[in-house]
């Protein structure tokens, strides 16, 4: 898989709205073949267990069909916030929201575009965090196809006070207050973040342990999109009969760090017209880590 090279890394300075708002984050094109389907699949926890057909068909030597969450991984500009001049402290970003909308599923190769904007600023005032809302299409880059939009919110934690900004995202909804239709739990291990980083991911607090415990955590934590990309995995089993392509959208909030080796549960509340709800929960504490999902598919 190859892609742009990031831009050189910068020395942070105090966080200054009207230069984040202006920056200019590089287009991002890559050629991807099978192999990096793969690499994805397998860096999100497809192939843990090599006796279930269902996985094979991303990671096995015949795999044929590419995990939807890979939309998220390729075309995309890197951690940004931190290699752009942005003027923020980049160990005080926390990938808050995210939300992929799939137009045109990814084919096992090709050539594709990641165009990332800023498209606002949110102040949640004096003390608290400032919201970094961002949006990327990723297209075909010889046809200008659109495969997927992806929306992320970044909270800057302690940037606020700067008496201004828009509105914040739409509220993500809560999920029904009822026990769930089904649950589907999958496990990780232990070298995931160290696979899930060869799709592009590189932010040291995954696989370094002096940079995981300089913010606070035991040890390095998995990546918040490889969370969400198992929770497609979940939900295309729980709701789509293992079909990727029936996948039409999922968003949620980044409510708690996953370690590798834990075990994740996926509740899945079945709505209507090709509705669905979520959340994702350590297996056996109940601490949730993904939440206010919803996901949508093709009935």
């Amino acid at each position: 898989m190859t892609a742009s090279p990031s831009p050189k890394v910068r020395d942070e300075t105090a966080f200054d709205p009207s230069t984040l708002l202006d920056v200019a984050i590089p287009d991002c094109r890559q050629r991807y073949e099978a192999r990096d389907c793969r690499i994805y699949a397998l860096g999100v926890g497809y192939g843990i267990d090599p006796s279930d057909p269902h996985q094979l068909d991303y990671v096995g030597p015949a795999a044929r069909r590419v995990a939807p969450g890979l939309a998220t991984a390729i075309g995309a500009p890197g951690f940004w916030l931190r290699n752009l001049d942005c003027g923020i402290d980049w160990r005080r970003v926390v990938h808050g929201e995210m939300a992929l909308e799939i137009l045109e599923p990814l084919p096992m190769s090709g050539d594709v575009t990641g165009r990332t904007r800023v498209t606002g600023i949110v102040d949640k005032g004096p003390g608290r965090a400032a919201l970094v809302l961002a949006e990327r299409e990723l297209r075909d880059s010889a046809t200008g196809a659109l495969h997927a939009v992806i929306r992320d919110t970044f909270f800057l934690i302690g940037a606020g006070g700067f008496d201004g900004g828009g509105a914040g995202p739409a509220r993500l909804p809560s999920v029904p207050d009822r026990a769930p239709d089904t649950c589907v739990a999958l496990g990780t291990h232990m070298q995931l973040a160290f696979l899930h980083r060869l799709s592009g991911d590189r932010n040291e607090v995954h696989t370094d342990l002096a940079v995981a415990r300089s913010v606070g955590y035991d040890r390095p934590i998995l990546h918040g999109v490889a969370t969400y990309g198992l929770a497609c995995h979940a939900l295309v089993r729980g709701l789509c009969d293992h079909d990727p392509e029936r996948m039409r959208g999922l968003s949620c909030r980044f409510a708690a760090p996953v370690y590798p080796g834990q075990r994740i549960a996926v509740d899945i509340w079945r709505g209507a017209d090709g509705q669905g709800a979520f959340q994702a929960r350590i297996d056996g504490t109940g601490q949730v880590v993904l939440s206010h999902g919803t996901f949508q598919y093709a009935p």
